[in-house]
């Protein structure tokens, strides 16, 4: 291991600069002691802040389609929600059709001829 001047332990840290992107150096709390690394290429100082602009564009990208992809699973569970609701409603409704229609039957034969439920039921079935 290093020291630095300030009698402290120095840490290999990584340049971002434009000059120096990518580039490693020794730093401490004091900001810069000397380089780690020998100097970059000048083709290497035109590419890689390229290249982290593009991994910044896409990490936002990856961002912005997890918010979306989260948004678009809350709507599929108020879908559902309302698929079953839904279900519920039209089960409700035929049991509701049944027992009007028993009694439109029991008002037309005069209570006499009862039909039940089960009967309307097999009737309905048999006929569609």
């Amino acid at each position: 291991m290093v020291m630095c001047f300030c009698r402290k332990w120095v840490i290999v840290r990584t340049s971002w600069t434009n000059n120096n992107p990518g580039r490693r150096f020794w730093g401490c709390p004091d900001p810069f002691i000397g380089w780690y690394d020998e100097p970059m290429c000048a083709h290497s100082k035109v590419i890689i802040p390229g290249l982290l602009r593009t991994i910044n564009k896409l990490r936002i990208a990856v961002d912005d389609i997890k918010d979306q992809a989260s948004k678009h699973e809350k709507e599929v569970v108020k879908i559902k929600e309302q698929a079953t609701m839904l279900k519920y409603y039209l089960v409700y409704s035929w049991i509701f059709f049944v027992v009007v229609l028993n009694i439109v039957v029991m008002q037309i034969n005069g209570n006499e001829n009862l039909v039940s439920i089960d009967q309307l039921w097999i009737c309905s079935v048999v006929h569609t």
